[in-house]
């Protein structure tokens, strides 16, 4: 990446960026959030959830921040009507093949046992038992977005749960296809133990063959589980009772 400095406009404040820099980053270091679900620093950029979509002057369409370099004079908007609705939309189809009921629940934040409640949203366990329910990206977007109602019908996958592991569990029914985990095995543990199958809406994340992980390369790192999902597709069974504010680093071996 290149020391040259260049500048563009983000919501009509200019900001200076080095060459080399994605519109998010750029918008990331000035802290202007712009919302992701597919974002991993420092990994190959995906542009899947399509939630950091904004608007550039002179662009057609509406590019992604995350996959987009920034270009020096530009002009952006990364927040208006055109653009929330937009994304409101996008998540909604989302979680139409991800049991929602509960992140749009109206008495979510009344509910005595909210956390209980919403351990209903999975078959084999929910927010409630998920080493990341107060780290939840999924929600926190749901209620960024402010969306309290899915018009589409929930097109639940009734997919086999997958409990053959000793370590890892996964409920490929709460995937929303972010490609997190399969970076993160790939590129940054440069594992590869996982990947994207089958094409269409018949795509998921699974090993060859579907083998077991246990019967692959997977070292039970646990940085898909700890570090990437956003969805609560996978438990750590050996983390997910721990608080993690208690453990504020992973360490990978």
């Amino acid at each position: 990446m290149s020391d040259k400095k260049n500048s563009l406009e983000i919501n009509e404040t200019k900001i200076e960026f080095s060459e080399g820099q994605t519109i998010l980053e750029v918008a990331t270091k000035a802290g202007i959030f712009i919302p992701t679900l597919c974002y991993i620093e420092n990994l190959t950029p995906y542009g899947g959830c399509r939630l950091c979509i904004v608007k550039v002057e002179g662009m057609k369409g509406f590019p992604t921040a995350c996959s987009t370099s920034a270009q020096n004079d530009m002009k952006i908007i990364t927040n208006n009507k055109e653009l929330r609705n937009l994304r409101r939309e996008v998540l909604k189809l989302t979680l139409s093949e991800h049991p929602f009921s509960c992140l749009v629940c109206d008495n979510k934040g009344k509910c005595e046992d909210e956390g209980r409640n919403e351990s209903k949203a999975g078959r084999s366990f929910g927010c409630f038992f998920c080493s990341s329910k107060d780290n939840c990206d999924l929600k926190k977007i749901t209620n960024y977005l402010e969306i309290d109602d899915v018009e589409y019908q929930l097109e639940y996958k009734n997919s086999s749960l997958k409990r053959a592991d000793p370590f890892i569990e996964v409920d490929p029914n709460m995937c929303i296809l972010c490609g997190k985990c399969v970076r993160t095995c790939n590129e940054l543990r440069k594992i590869g133990a996982i990947n994207f199958a089958n094409r269409g809406h018949d795509t998921k994340v699974s090993t060859a063959f579907d083998l077991s992980l246990i019967d692959t390369n997977c070292q039970f790192c646990g940085a898909c589980v700890e570090k990437s999902c956003p969805a609560l597709v996978c438990k750590n069974l050996i983390m997910f009772s721990i608080d993690k504010t208690h453990v504020p680093d992973v360490k990978f071996v």
